[in-house]
């Protein structure tokens, strides 16, 4: 070879080590800013999860602060409902209780001593009675005496009416403010329906009988979580067909058949009535 071809080749080395330098160079840092683009999406995500963690736990705070709230508020309605009651119906003397046990005597038979109620087939049907407000059992004895509850189809409270008829305003106080102190007695069910369809129909009766079925006396609404299932569907059907709040001046009757109204039929008032016992306390 001649010395003249030399430098050629010697050009022809040069540029292939500076090509495959380069390709190195370049490979290289193809690695380094993949390494880079990977570690940013990770960086990324983290900053995104650490985001996303912090978002979460702000808003069970806020849910927290706002169910704390809601809770406050409930207590204090509750709290004003009772002072507000108690305003209304005060508290009855020791001596009142006493004659109202005297007079209820005669209620004993079907009601039961102690108000716990009778499903005695040879007698008539009757509810417990035992830690009913007194304020409520009162307005129902007035209702039946003065004919605005017990017309016609209303068989109970028609049997109900002679047992009361003779009842004086004071002695209707005193039997039931007996009715309040006695201790509430589980009551005796004798229906099955479903609770969970049950508990969506409930959500009319929500404004008026609470999440907890204890009433609220501001709206004149009674406890209804301790009552049998029976009387709750019979209840039901009277309202419906207006045999129990037909009467204008029923005014808390007449709602109730609206309310029993938008029940389909008897099966939906015992869904209504199976979860109403989940309420009980």
């Amino acid at each position: 070879m001649s010395s003249d071809q030399k430098p050629e080749k010697w050009g022809y080395g040069l540029t292939w080590l500076i090509t495959a330098g380069l390709v190195v160079m370049v490979a290289i840092g193809v690695v380094k800013l993949r390494k880079t683009a990977i570690d940013s999406a990770a960086h990324l995500r983290a900053e995104k999860a650490k985001a996303m963690e912090a978002a979460k736990q702000q808003f069970e705070a806020e849910t927290k602060a706002t169910e704390a709230l809601e809770t406050a508020d409930k207590k204090a309605a509750e709290e004003k409902a009772k002072q507000l009651a108690l305003a209304a119906d005060p508290p009855a003397s020791a001596e009142d209780i006493a004659m109202g046990k005297t007079i209820y005597a005669t209620c004993a038979a079907c009601h039961g001593p102690e108000g716990s109620g009778s499903l005695n087939p040879m007698a008539i049907k009757a509810p417990n009675l035992a830690g009913m407000p007194a304020w409520y059992a009162a307005t129902q004895i007035r209702n039946m005496k003065n004919d605005i509850r017990g017309g016609a189809g209303d068989m109970e409270a028609m049997m109900m009416k002679p047992m009361v008829m003779n009842l004086t305003d004071k002695q209707i106080d005193q039997v039931s403010a007996y009715l309040e102190s006695l201790k509430p007695v589980a009551p005796k069910h004798t229906l099955k329906g479903d609770a969970a369809k049950g508990k969506a129909l409930y959500a009319t009766c929500l404004a008026c009988h609470m999440d907890k079925g204890q009433g609220n006396p501001l709206v004149k609404s009674p406890p209804i979580n301790n009552l049998p299932d029976w009387y709750i569907v019979s209840s039901l059907k009277k309202f419906k067909s207006k045999v129990r709040g037909g009467n204008p001046k029923d005014l808390t009757g007449m709602q109730m058949s609206a309310m029993a109204a938008t029940l389909a039929d008897e099966q939906a008032m015992k869904d209504v009535a199976e979860y109403i016992k989940t309420l009980a306390e």
